[in-house]
């Protein structure tokens, strides 16, 4: 990679990475990457868990508090794709207006309300066309108040018309960025959502092709056994899914009671830290048995090399004498 130039990252891998399945390689990402836009004045949004821990504090939580531990990232995602971010983890729930039943809009969630997915989704195709050789992975893996079939068919129409000319059909093998590049496409957009008669030919992966391993843990030590628990052969894997190893901690309505002065940044400094070493360890690789998405709080601020340790790991599987 030339003078870590992390805007063009993929498209700077020797031939040797370029042919291996995504799957095979170490992607970085960041969890909840949208957060950055929520406020004080974000409205509450009813996603879970995060709303069923907040609606049973007292009522002194909101504001400035209540953000406290609904914000993960502080960049937007223009930025966060320029500084090498490849994996973006929405949440998204609709939103519809009073009184008029017919009338809804998309949002991304966590806690509170943060932008439209219509916003988002901008930046990204911003980003595509001007780095026509990268490769960008949006996982919709939560989706919550779509209680109609109109919501879901809507939600698949406004990625379509956002995203649709990049995106990679569905297909049952998991493609390389070779064939990303051959196809002319940058985007494997995943939603949870059953659909029942999706747009064809199909361009919206199922969530089922991602199993995200969430440790759900309040201690570093725990996080460390969880990860070296599901690393390398003692995670079965099916060799046309992707796998995400999250580096973050979560916290309950226990910790959180006794913690309200505090935020979900001063966890993810202690995780982020025992993360970034774990994956620097000799035995730490991408391929079919290794790292493949990685996922972090406050990824590009708090930890400047996180994106060039996942990199690196392609580079130290597959070296160019290979």
């Amino acid at each position: 990679m030339c003078d870590k130039d992390f805007a063009n990252w993929m498209s700077q891998l020797p031939p040797q990475i370029t042919k291996q399945p995504l799957n095979y390689l170490a992607i970085p990402g960041t969890h909840d990457s949208f957060t950055h836009s929520i406020s004080n004045h974000s409205p509450a949004s009813t996603d879970a868990p995060v709303y069923k821990i907040v609606s049973k504090l007292p009522r002194v939580i909101g504001g400035s508090m209540l953000c406290s531990w609904t914000i993960t990232q502080d960049l937007c995602i223009r930025k966060q794709l320029e500084a090498g971010i490849r994996y973006l983890d929405f949440r998204v729930g609709v939103k519809n207006f009073s009184g008029r039943p017919n009338e809804y809009e998309f949002y991304l969630v966590h806690g509170q309300c943060a932008k439209t997915l219509a916003e988002e989704l901008t930046e990204v195709a911003e980003f595509l066309q001007d780095h026509p050789r990268e490769v960008v992975l949006v996982d919709c893996n939560h989706c919550y108040e779509f209680k109609t079939p109109e919501h879901t068919s809507g939600l698949e129409n406004l990625i379509l018309k956002m995203l649709g000319a990049y995106m990679m059909p569905v297909q049952n093998t998991v493609p390389s960025l070779d064939e990303m590049w051959a196809a002319k496409c940058q985007v494997l957009f995943f939603v949870s959502l059953r659909r029942p008669n999706p747009v064809q030919p199909d361009k919206l992966w199922p969530t089922s092709r991602v199993r995200s391993l969430w440790p759900e843990k309040c201690k570093v030590s725990d996080l460390l056994l969880y990860l070296e628990t599901n690393y390398g052969p003692n995670l079965s894997r099916n060799p046309n899914s992707f796998y995400v190893h999250q580096g973050i901690l979560t916290p309950d309505k226990d910790y959180i009671v006794k913690h309200l002065g505090g935020s979900l940044r001063h966890l993810s400094r202690k995780a982020g830290a025992a993360y970034l070493e774990w994956l620097r360890a000799e035995e730490r690789q991408a391929g079919p048995d290794g790292i493949n998405i990685t996922l972090l709080d406050f990824a590009v601020t708090d930890f400047p090399d996180y994106v060039s340790v996942v990199i690196s790991l392609n580079y130290k599987t597959w070296p160019a004498d290979q």
